[in-house]
C-alpha cells in the first residue's frame, strides 16, 4: 500500500466492495477510467477482487484491494486505506457499501475527505430491503457531503425521503463507453433475427416476464439472448424447459463484450421491475441496437426521451412486452430508424460527458480538485 500514500490535494478515492460483473462495477470503473485519462489522481479501491468485473479495468488503473471476502469485514481495512491515502474525495456506491462506507468515513479524524454516496436503484420500488436496512441507508445519505441519483425519478424520492437539500444531491447518469469498436457476431449466437437482453439473473430484472413474453411471440423463428449470470440461473432455466424454449432461448452466462451481442442483435429488451438508470439500455443504443425498454422506476425515462430514441412501454406484463417485440421484429424502417436515433441520443452518456459532471460536483466539495 505504500505506493498509495498520501495522495495528495485533488486525489480521489472510489470505493467497490467487489468486482463482479454488474452495472455499478462497470460504472465506478469506467469512471476512473475516464478521470484518470483527464488528468485526475485516481485509486480504485475494491473489496473483493476477482470477480467478472477484472476484465474492465485497465492496467494503468491504480487499484487497492482489500482481500476481504464479506462486506462487514472490510470496515476495518477500508479505515486504514483512507487514513494511509487521505484523499479529497471518496466516493462509494451501492447501499449496503454506501452504509458501511459512511462509517469508515465518520471514524476517520478531522478533517475527513468529502463524502460522496452514489445511490444506483430506487428503494421504493426494491423488494429486498429490510426496513432497518432502509433507515440505516437514510441516515447516511442524509449526513454525507453529497448524494448522486442516476436518474431525475431516483433523485426525487431520495430528496423526499432522506431530506436532502437541493445543494447535496446531484443527478449523473452512468458513464457510458461508447467507442467499443467492430465486433465480429459472437459464435454462440443463433442465425436469423435475435432478442438480446443484458444484466444480473435476479428478480429485478423481470427475466421471467421477458421469457413469458417471448413465449407468446406467433413468430417461431426469433432467438432469444440473455446474457449475464446470477441467483435466478435455475428458475429461468426451469421456466424455458417448461415453455418448450430450449431450442430457441440461450442463456450464454456473463459476456465481457455484450457489444458483439448488441452489434448483430435485430433489438434489445429491457423488461425491468425497476432500475436506477438502465446501463445496458445504452450500450445497446451506442452500438445501433435498436431498443425496447420498460417504463419502470426509474431510468430508462431519462434516456428515451424521443421518439427515435427507442420505444419506452408503459408497463412490464408479458402481452405489453410481447406485442412490443413483435412490433419491432416486423418493422425493419421502425428498426433503421431507431437504430440510427439510438447512436445520437448515446452520446450524451459518454464517459466523457459525464466525468465532466463528477468533476464539477467534486470541484463544489473541495476545490482542490481541478475543473
Amino acid at each position: 500500500m505504500d505506493e498509495f500514500s498520501r495522495l495528495g490535494p485533488g486525489s480521489i478515492a472510489l470505493f467497490l466492495p467487489d468486482t463482479d460483473g454488474g452495472g455499478a462495477q462497470r460504472t465506478m470503473i469506467n469512471l476512473a477510467h475516464a478521470m484518470s485519462d483527464d488528468g485526475l489522481t485516481v485509486v480504485l479501491i475494491v473489496g473483493r477482487a476477482g470477480g467478472a468485473a477484472e476484465a474492465w479495468i485497465p492496467k494503468s488503473l491504480s487499484r487497492l484491494d482489500l482481500q476481504r471476502q464479506r462486506l462487514r469485514d472490510m470496515f476495518f481495512p477500508l479505515r486504514r486505506a483512507l487514513l494511509r491515502l487521505r484523499p479529497s474525495i471518496f466516493m462509494s456506491t451501492m447501499l449496503d457499501a454506501n452504509v458501511l462506507s459512511w462509517f469508515a468515513w465518520r471514524s476517520l479524524p478531522k478533517p475527513r475527505p468529502a463524502l460522496v454516496l452514489r445511490e444506483t436503484n430506487s428503494q421504493r420500488a426494491r423488494t429486498d430491503l429490510s426496513p432497518l436496512r432502509r433507515r440505516l441507508a437514510e441516515f447516511c445519505y442524509a449526513r454525507a457531503g453529497a448524494v448522486v441519483a442516476l436518474s431525475s425519478g431516483v433523485g426525487r424520492e431520495l430528496s423526499e425521503d432522506c431530506q436532502l437539500p437541493e445543494n447535496r444531491l446531484a443527478v449523473l447518469p452512468n458513464p457510458v463507453t461508447l467507442d467499443l469498436g467492430s465486433a465480429n457476431r459472437p459464435e454462440e449466437m443463433p442465425e436469423g433475427r435475435v432478442v438480446v437482453a443484458s444484466g444480473r439473473l435476479h428478480p429485478q430484472k423481470g427475466f421471467d416476464l421477458l421469457i413469458k413474453a417471448f413465449s407468446e411471440l406467433p413468430e417461431n423463428d426469433v432467438s432469444l439472448a440473455i446474457l449475464g449470470e446470477g441467483p435466478e440461473r435455475e428458475a429461468l432455466e426451469g421456466q424455458i424447459a417448461e415453455s418448450g424454449l430450449v431450442d430457441r432461448v440461450l442463456m450464454p452466462g456473463f459476456v465481457d463484450n455484450p457489444n458483439a451481442w448488441f452489434s448483430h442483435a435485430t433489438c434489445f429488451v429491457l423488461s425491468s421491475r425497476w432500475e436506477g438508470f438502465g446501463h445496458v439500455v445504452v450500450e445497446a443504443m451506442a452500438a445501433g441496437c435498436p431498443v425496447l425498454a420498460v417504463d419502470c422506476p426509474h431510468g430508462p425515462r431519462d434516456i428515451l426521451t424521443g421518439p427515435d430514441d427507442g420505444i419506452l412501454l408503459p408497463d412490464n406484463r408479458p402481452e405489453t412486452l410481447s406485442q412490443g417485440m413483435r412490433s419491432l421484429l416486423i418493422d425493419k424502417q421502425l428498426q433503421a430508424r431507431l437504430s440510427e436515433g439510438g447512436k445520437k441520443r448515446a452520446a450524451a452518456f459518454s464517459s466523457k460527458a459525464v466525468s465532466h459532471g463528477y468533476r464539477t460536483l467534486f470541484h463544489s466539495l473541495d476545490s482542490a480538485v481541478p475543473l
